[in-house]
């Protein structure tokens, strides 16, 4: 009984805090990003609800709306939307500090032209941030999501190596992916058996015609970041397939 008074009070101080906090916190991190930028062309769409689950093994929370009610947005973590006319989202879910490397590669690929969508979390311990893309329920995600036609999603893998893993829900945008990053150099395994990211309920397949998930290992992430002419032919052959392939749709 005691613990449980004393939860409710840690609990009721907590959310006093929170409060203060937003109202008058003011923002240390350098590279802190926020805000929502939408083109008066684009409209609003209906959001499907995601059930709430458990977190899958390694996360410690099951949707973006717990940390949310968790944590202080724009201090722990950052949100920001961009929506372009046109028909390509790029989304970066695990960007900031969850996956290093991840929100830069996003902001890359999708340039001026393209809707770019980053969630990113901040710190040394900022993986407790990670959400799984098939239970990531943001509604500026989903919305943004929702207004495209194709989706590309930049993740970092573990594996070793300079290498990039492609999937994704459609395999003919994923293929021409591969093919072309393969044809330019760079180490390509499709398809991507380990991360296959083919669920409906993907963030990257949320758009029309559902997307291409990329997991880049950090060696690669860290060498595209190093060296500008390999990370304009990495950008380049990637948004070529992806405008190739709208081009095969009627």
């Amino acid at each position: 009984m005691k613990i449980l008074n004393f939860y409710k009070v840690f609990h009721k101080s907590f959310l006093i805090a929170a409060v203060v906090c937003l109202g008058g916190c003011i923002l240390t991190s350098a590279s802190l990003r926020t805000g929502i930028q939408q083109e008066n062309t684009i409209k609003s769409v209906p959001v499907p609800r995601i059930a709430a689950v458990k977190p899958s093994s390694g996360d410690l929370f099951s949707s973006v709306s717990e940390i949310k009610a968790t944590f202080i947005q724009n201090k722990d973590f950052s949100i920001y939307s961009l929506r372009k006319k046109s028909p390509f989202a790029v989304f970066a879910i695990h960007g900031g500090d969850i996956e290093r490397g991840t929100s830069w590669l996003a902001e890359k690929t999708a340039g001026d032209d393209w809707s770019l969508y980053l969630f990113e979390g901040y710190g040394a311990d900022a993986k407790k941030y990670h959400v799984t893309a098939s239970r990531f329920d943001d509604p500026e995600a989903l919305e943004t999501a929702a207004a495209a036609i194709l989706g590309i999603s930049i993740h970092a893998s573990r594996d070793s190596g300079e290498a990039v893993c492609v999937g994704g829900g459609n395999e003919a945008a994923a293929a021409l992916a591969s093919s072309r990053l393969s044809a330019a150099g760079f180490t390509v395994e499709y398809p991507c058996r380990r991360l296959p990211g083919k669920s409906p309920d993907n963030i990257v397949n949320r758009p029309a015609l559902k997307g291409i998930q990329l997991e880049l290992t950090q060696a690669l992430l860290d060498r595209l970041a190093k060296e500008p002419e390999y990370l304009t032919q990495f950008t380049k052959e990637l948004r070529k397939a992806a405008e190739d392939y709208m081009k095969t749709v009627p």
